[in-house]
């Protein structure tokens, strides 16, 4: 697949899970226990999908599109030379996007845990 196929994949992504994290965050019937762990990882499945996103369209692009490279590898990167700072801006995004995953594989975890302690006791959250 392209480039362009996965930055819309992305972005329609990014944007269902924000519009489902914004609607749960402003009704407050949909944000009682446990909704609050499914709004917590829209949160962190849309965090991981910017990342995902930034990584295939390139950081790189992004930096020298937006006319930023100088700028930050002078003034965040301690005057590193501007590989040094591509690299340092991948690998953090890198970092960035897994953190994203394990959280929601974390808070899927405990969505999990919920289910079958209501399964074995069915009155305890009332």
């Amino acid at each position: 697949m392209n480039t362009a196929t996965w930055v819309g994949a992305g972005s329609v992504s990014m944007t269902m899970l924000a519009y489902v994290a914004a609607m749960m965050l402003n009704n407050k019937k949909l944000m009682q226990h446990p909704n609050q762990l499914v709004f917590l990882m829209c949160l962190a499945e849309a965090s991981a999908c910017w990342h995902a996103t930034i990584q295939v369209i390139g950081v790189n692009k992004i930096i020298c599109y937006f006319k930023m490279n100088e700028a930050l590898s002078y003034f965040l990167m301690d005057n590193k030379t501007l590989d040094e700072t591509f690299t340092l801006l991948s690998g953090t995004n890198l970092y960035l996007m897994q953190v994203s995953q394990f959280l929601s594989l974390a808070l899927n975890f405990c969505m999990c845990l919920e289910v079958i302690k209501n399964l074995r006791d069915p009155f305890y959250p009332a």
